[in-house]
């Protein structure tokens, strides 16, 4: 799959002339292998942009599991699919999902598909303007980040909050959180939706775990250097999400906002 854009792009987080020939000249069976190295099943449906783009954030994880001394978890899936092909009720334009649990997420289909697998929705007209998409989102207020890889770094983080959630509560309270949400989303939106529009973004007051994934992508995404595309700090430092590193550390003292008291309730499955 070649990347059509049409529009200028933000060579502060966007994808540059570089990073587009490294796409459209990538080996797809070699990026699934990467993948299956890690225990990680894929089927990118051939792809480029997506298998690249996971196989980019998955180094990014890995990279600050590393040098960071984190625990940050993989996915255990990532597949493309049509998403009129899923069984879940979903937004339509949604463009990706994670599993919270084991399920049968696939129409005409028996296969039990693992918690924290993530699917991306196979529609190119997204994916081959990924870049304009990414500015639009930020633009739009709906992304806290221009960052072409926020999609997939959004994902990942729903792994690594649905991780969390897993090592609290078994998987029936898990659901049990969820299908709750909606019941008290009018009380949610009373108490955060200002706070996690000012300081995150307006996507992030859809609910709990999207305020997670929207913090948490932003988090990252600013550890970043967008022309290497490594990791150049520790996200976790002075953050709501500082037991995720590995070794006991000192950290410098750390005041929590009104806002990161949002962030850590969620975190840990309070969602009221």
């Amino acid at each position: 799959m070649e990347i059509k854009n049409n529009f200028s792009i933000n060579h502060k987080a966007g994808m540059t002339k570089k990073i587009q020939t490294e796409i459209n000249s990538c080996d797809i069976t070699r990026i699934s292998h990467e993948f299956s190295r890690n225990k990680i099943n894929t089927d990118f449906k051939n792809n480029k942009i997506i298998a690249w783009c996971s196989f980019k954030s998955l180094e990014i994880i890995i990279e600050l599991n590393k040098r960071f001394q984190l625990n940050l978890p993989l996915p255990k899936a990532i597949f493309v699919e049509n998403f009129d092909k899923l069984r879940l009720q979903i937004d339509p334009n949604a463009i990706g999902l994670c599993n919270v649990a084991p399920t049968l997420l696939f129409k005409d289909s028996n296969l039990i598909i693992p918690e924290k697998t993530i699917v991306f929705n196979s529609d190119d007209s997204y994916w081959n303007n990924l870049d304009d998409e990414s500015n639009r989102a930020k633009a739009n207020g709906i992304s806290p980040t221009d960052f072409f890889l926020s999609t997939f770094l959004h994902e990942f983080s729903h792994v690594i909050h649905i991780n969390n959630l897993l090592k609290i509560y078994d998987g029936k309270k898990i659901l049990e959180l969820l299908y709750n949400i909606p019941d008290n989303m009018e009380n949610f939106k009373d108490k955060y939706w200002y706070i996690l529009g000012k300081n995150c973004c307006t996507y992030a007051g859809s609910n709990p775990m999207e305020a997670i994934a929207c913090d948490l992508e932003k988090r990252i995404s600013n550890c970043i250097d967008k022309n290497t595309l490594h990791p150049i700090n520790n996200f976790i430092e002075n953050s709501p999400y500082r037991k995720l590193s590995i070794k006991e550390k000192i950290f410098r003292p750390f005041t929590e906002t009104k806002y990161d008291k949002a962030i850590r309730n969620f975190w840990n499955g309070n969602f009221k």
